[in-house]
């Protein structure tokens, strides 16, 4: 319960999770990717493999702009809000994530992958010891290069649309 806490999507949902990649900057500046209508709206999550049955959260996004989402991670009463937008990497599309915090100079980008299986919304984030790199800049240009790995990931949760 503690994990899912620290992180989220979204939207990645997810800047504080422990093993994720953080990074002062992002992959790219927004508004390059059109935000996908299919991730917004109220989501049911667990984590990814589950490892409780209490560890429950709730994802709710929203459209903040045409490439930009806005998106809160609740468990229990904390609510935790996030800025995301895409990044195209060939084929693979990741979300750059940013906790909004009130002190902006420590916020940190994570970046998060997200698939769609039948009905679930499966969330992972790049994680810090599968990145190669010695500086930052090397870090997000081995993302760039690897981003279609799925050895770059850590699962984090699966997603449900709530019934209804």
């Amino acid at each position: 319960m503690e994990r899912l806490a620290k992180a989220a999507l979204l939207v990645a949902l997810t800047a504080a999770l422990a093993g994720c990649l953080e990074s002062a900057r992002p992959l790219s500046p927004p508004g390059a990717v059109p935000r996908d209508a299919a991730v917004l709206g109220k989501w049911n999550c667990v984590p990814d493999p589950r490892e409780k049955a209490e560890d429950r959260a709730t994802l709710q996004v929203w459209a903040f702009d045409e490439s930009q989402y806005y998106a809160e991670w609740t468990e229990g009463p904390n609510t935790t809000r996030y800025r995301a937008y895409g990044s195209r990497i060939g084929s693979t599309t990741l979300l750059n994530v940013l906790e909004m915090k009130i002190a902006r100079e420590d916020a940190k980008w994570a970046f998060v992958r997200y698939r769609f299986e039948g009905d679930r919304l499966r969330i992972a984030v790049v994680k810090d010891d599968a990145v190669r790199g010695a500086t930052e800049a090397a870090k997000l240009e081995d993302i760039r290069r690897r981003a279609a790995n799925d050895a770059l990931y850590q699962r984090f949760a699966v997603c449900t649309r709530p019934a209804g």
